[in-house]
């Protein structure tokens, strides 16, 4: 879809500046959120400060708020960054894509070993 922009580059469309990327950094999200759940379900512990003090607080909802808040924050920042440098907005898109998706993916290796040596035990 084409963006209307005035002369300031603002799109005045209601689009978004990267619909391609912000989808995968929410999966990301919600994949981390379900995965981080699941290891302190199983025994494992929080290693994110701010994170643990949101668990603390309010329970799943916290980590779930707290999820909702950092991909909020994300997409205003891109959005701001992408305004006045568009290749830098891009990259700033792509490359927190790639970070958002470490953590699940360090979760899903830590489950999958815990398994392997509950199955081991067993």
């Amino acid at each position: 879809m084409a963006s209307v922009q005035d002369n300031q580059g603002e799109r005045r469309d209601g689009t978004v500046a990267h619909p391609d990327l912000y989808p995968w950094f929410v999966l990301a999200g919600v994949i981390d959120t379900l995965v981080t759940w699941t290891v302190l379900r199983a025994g494992g512990w929080e290693v994110n400060v701010i994170a643990q003090l949101a668990i603390e607080l309010a329970g799943h909802w916290g980590l779930i708020g707290l999820k909702v808040l950092s991909i909020v924050v994300f997409l205003v920042v891109c959005e701001a960054i992408t305004a006045r440098r568009a290749q830098a907005g891009r990259r700033l898109a792509v490359v927190a894509v790639g970070l958002a998706a470490f953590p699940p993916v360090v979760g899903l290796v830590q489950l999958a070993a815990a398994g392997g040596l509950l199955a081991a035990r067993a």
